[in-house]
């Protein structure tokens, strides 16, 4: 039963509820919890989450909120994600995605377990096999460099702790409505156009809608560590994009195959982006989706919702 009123005896806080997973967890978490979510840009509505402004780049607004909120846990799904970016301001990246998390866990000390979504950019993409969680990590750009910073300051400050670990996460954004990479495509797919999608680069894409739950399932459990949470099987982009064109019966010709090596990108992504799931899936006694069986609940998903499918800068960065 969710707590009400003024009690916050049972209260978790979701730093980055505007974005595509936040406001998933904090959705998810609203029946069973009182539920504060953050944002700093975007401000959002959603039915028994409570909003809240938040830099995290600011230790006193850090340490202020988390302090009087008390909450039993604190998922932090924010941070500087555009790889572009980070890789053209890393002392940015830095700020938000190592000291910014540092901000939060040395806030949080032993209040509250930290669930902290990092990435698969924090390896190297040279293994043979997808990375499993006690792999060594060996970022090539600054957006991994930063994240792995970010782990090493949530090791330091926080005994109770998941680091959970995503790659290419997609599905509809209930908030600001911005497109990712599968939404990008099945936009383009509906109006005829051609999409160019990397068949050299791999991934284990992470369906926000089941992320969000395995979120709170760590947020509940007495699990602490590393988790790999993302679906079942390793594919290129141009593997999905294949996929989601059968899934909407939109003409497969249409997706073509390009290379990784050849796009104008500054920051180098590792070829090989696939991490293993099988240790959070036996934790908590529950397979992870295939993308295909993802797919089968997006394609209901957009049925019934009005979406800006938009463009993203980069498509398949």
């Amino acid at each position: 039963m969710r707590a009400g009123g003024n009690d916050l005896s049972d209260a978790i806080l979701v730093i980055g509820g505007s974005g595509l997973l936040g406001a998933r967890v904090a959705t998810a978490a609203r029946d069973e919890y009182r539920t504060f979510a953050t944002y700093l840009d975007h401000r959002f509505d959603l039915q028994g989450v409570e909003e809240l402004s938040l830099d995290v780049t600011d230790y006193q607004q850090v340490h202020a909120i988390i302090r009087a909120l008390q909450p039993r846990a604190v998922v932090l799904c924010g941070g500087m994600a555009e790889v572009e970016m980070c890789e053209a301001d890393p002392e940015k990246a830095f700020a938000v995605n190592a000291d910014g998390t540092r901000n939060v866990a040395k806030s949080l000390g032993s209040v509250g377990k930290l669930v902290y979504v990092s990435s698969n950019y924090i390896f190297d993409g040279a293994a043979k096999a997808p990375y499993k969680e006690d792999d060594a990590p060996g970022p090539l750009s600054a957006y991994g460099r930063s994240v792995v910073a970010a782990e090493a300051a949530v090791r330091e400050f926080c005994e109770d702790f998941v680091i959970a670990r995503m790659a290419s996460l997609w599905g509809i954004d209930l908030v600001a409505r911005r497109p990712n990479f599968v939404s990008w495509v099945l936009g383009e797919l509906l109006e005829g156009r051609e999409v160019r999608l990397f068949d050299d680069q791999l991934t284990t894409p992470a369906y926000a809608n089941q992320a969000g739950e395995i979120l709170l399932e760590l947020v509940k459990s007495d699990l602490k560590g590393v988790f790999n949470v993302v679906s079942q099987g390793c594919m290129s982009r141009y593997e999905m994009g294949l996929k989601v064109a059968e899934f909407f019966d939109r003409d497969a010709a249409l997706v073509k195959p390009a290379k990784l090596k050849d796009a104008a990108f500054k920051a180098r992504r590792p070829l090989n982006g696939c991490l293993d799931c099988s240790k959070v899936e036996e934790a908590l006694s529950r397979p992870m989706f295939t993308f295909e069986e993802s797919l089968v609940f997006f394609r209901s998903e957009v049925q019934n919702y009005h979406f800006n499918w938009g463009r993203p800068q980069k498509p398949g960065a």
